[in-house]
């Protein structure tokens, strides 16, 4: 069974609805592509909780009611107070990670950055980062991105590489895929 470390940034509406998706389909992944999703840490615009070993399923649970009744993870009896999220990617972060931003904000750049800078995967479900400036924008994009045969840069997008991202426009439909194999 390969193992993918899991840092998520935001647990939100839609980040603590991945957590509570990723839960429900555990055995599903398992049997079908060999993978178990390993939640390494947590964070919220506060804080986080991190746990290098993974997270067992009933503790993630036991986050995902703290966050629903409004309370922080900061103040969580294993969480800290954390503002930056380019060090709790160093910190949490290990071989094969992938780092899931859930925010609505621009503010997980940094983080974004690290993790590609480390060798880590990033998922965006957030388009703010991708919309900061046309020097961000081509960092975030370019990850795992290969060379045409006359030196462009053909997207990681068509190629696997280590930035996805889809439903970040059209009020979360899958249009980015279906417009790729539409041009």
């Amino acid at each position: 069974m390969r193992v993918i470390p899991i840092i998520q940034l935001g647990v939100g509406g839609v980040g603590a609805a991945l957590v509570r998706q990723i839960l429900a389909n555990r055995e599903f992944h398992g049997e079908t592509y060999g993978l178990q999703l390993q939640y390494v840490a947590l964070c919220d615009s506060n804080g986080a909780v991190i746990e290098s070993h993974g997270m067992a399923d009933d503790f993630l649970e036991t986050l995902l009611a703290w966050k629903a009744e409004g309370k922080r993870l900061a103040d969580h009896e294993q969480g800290g107070k954390q503002n930056n999220l380019a060090a709790i990617v160093d910190i949490a972060g290990r071989d094969g990670a992938v780092v899931v931003d859930c925010t609505a904000s621009d503010n997980t750049v940094p983080a974004l950055t690290t993790a590609l800078d480390r060798g880590y995967s990033i998922a965006l479900a957030n388009k703010k980062p991708l919309t900061v400036n046309q020097e961000v924008y081509t960092r975030l994009t370019s990850a795992g991105a290969t060379r045409n045969r006359d030196g462009t840069v053909q997207p990681a997008v068509r190629h696997l590489g280590r930035s996805r991202w889809e439903t970040t426009v059209g009020a979360g439909l899958p249009v980015i895929a279906t417009l790729n194999r539409l041009v």
